[in-house]
């Protein structure tokens, strides 16, 4: 019913604006490609309602026409104006169902914990491809233990930072240890130092509505603000670990 719908429009869109066939243009009847591009939105893990509808769009298209899977016939870089209305459509209804942020439990059988993730990061102000901080929380419980809270901070620069101390707004200190570190030179006449660190936080933080923090070493994040919104929905999936 789908394909017959969306055929019907870009048909009928077609003939109005005059517009001619192209062979790197996606057909206008292509059922296989909008059955492909609709399955990859609907079972996409990565969206919420912050990620722009075209970026969806450009995924899904990329998926069905240039991966391993991609539609059969002849070949296709574009899709013309009135399918990739309809496409959007799609990712659209996808985004607005989404949640602000994601969260997930896993199981450690070796350590014997569950593990409540924040599968997305929070930006500090300013944020760029080159230069972030960005800061996402955890938690974790074992058998009979008290749970444990963590968030975990990447950061990009243009100096080495080692951070060892986390300052949140309000005088609170605690350490920061640093899990990874890498430099990248490939860019231009700069380097680019990217470092992760992990920070151990005390339960009683979350009182504070939100989370306003920087890290410290040899060089000073950006300060991050994890918001409520964010905390709310983390806390939330943290009563479920048990």
């Amino acid at each position: 019913m789908i394909a017959k719908v969306v055929a019907a429009t870009i048909a009928s869109s077609i003939i109005a604006l005059g517009v001619s066939g192209c062979v790197s243009q996606a057909e206008v009847n292509n059922p296989e490609l909008d059955r492909c591009v609709k399955r990859e939105i609907d079972n996409a893990k990565y969206i919420t309602s912050k990620v722009p509808v075209d970026s969806v769009v450009d995924i899904a298209f990329g998926a069905c026409t240039l991966g391993p899977y991609k539609v059969s016939g002849a070949r296709i870089t574009e899709l013309s104006l009135t399918q990739k209305a309809v496409y959007k459509g799609w990712a659209y209804d996808k985004i607005k169902a989404a949640p602000l942020y994601r969260f997930g439990i896993k199981r450690d059988e070796y350590k014997g914990v569950n593990i409540v993730e924040g599968y997305d990061s929070v930006n500090s102000d300013g944020a760029s491809k080159n230069f972030y901080t960005k800061a996402s929380l955890s938690a974790s419980k074992g058998k009979g233990r008290k749970i444990e809270y963590f968030v975990f901070v990447e950061f990009q620069g243009l100096k080495k930072p080692s951070f060892n101390k986390a300052y949140f707004k309000g005088g609170e200190e605690f350490a920061a240890v640093t899990v990874d570190s890498d430099v990248d030179c490939s860019s231009g006449p700069f380097c680019y130092w990217s470092e992760s660190a992990l920070v151990n936080i005390p339960a009683g933080i979350f009182e504070k509505g939100v989370l306003d923090f920087k890290l410290s070493g040899d060089a000073d994040s950006d300060p991050v603000v994890i918001p409520h919104e964010y905390i709310s929905m983390f806390m939330q999936k943290v009563s479920e670990i048990k």
